[in-house]
């Protein structure tokens, strides 16, 4: 029986924060996706990137503070932005990637806040993680 070990594979070593991009590092986002479909197109089939866990302020991703956290610099705001969660212009105010999560974050529980849809299915996620828990 032949498993994935059996066959040669081209890889290439790139950590998220080295992507291009608008932002001072790499993030999750189009970039990334693009990425992927130029590894692919090239026959590449194995990405392999450094720990993305949230780093000290030296910012090495091999002393991370969580062994389960991502970190949230490699969030992309432009998807916050399309969700609704931060206004377009704040993304050139130059104000940190930090401020500018933590607005999105307040727009993203004010729309669960409002949205009752959004509201029952955060609510049933958390009982599911509650359940889960106590078992």
């Amino acid at each position: 029986m032949s498993t994935w070990l059996d066959r040669r594979r081209a890889a290439v070593l790139l950590h998220i924060s080295s992507l291009p991009g608008p932002f001072p590092s790499g993030v999750l986002g189009r970039e990334a996706h693009r990425f992927i479909d130029d590894l692919s197109s090239a026959g590449f089939s194995v990405w392999q990137f450094l720990p993305l866990g949230p780093t000290h302020g030296h910012g090495s991703p091999y002393e991370s503070l969580s062994s389960f956290a991502g970190s949230p610099d490699f969030i992309d705001l432009r998807e916050c932005v399309e969700a609704g969660w931060l206004g377009a212009e704040r993304l050139h105010a130059g104000a940190s990637h930090a401020a500018l999560r933590q607005e999105a974050a307040t727009g993203f529980w004010h729309q669960v806040e409002t949205d009752p849809r959004l509201a029952a299915e955060a609510a049933a996620l958390l009982k599911r993680i509650l359940n889960r828990c106590a078992s």
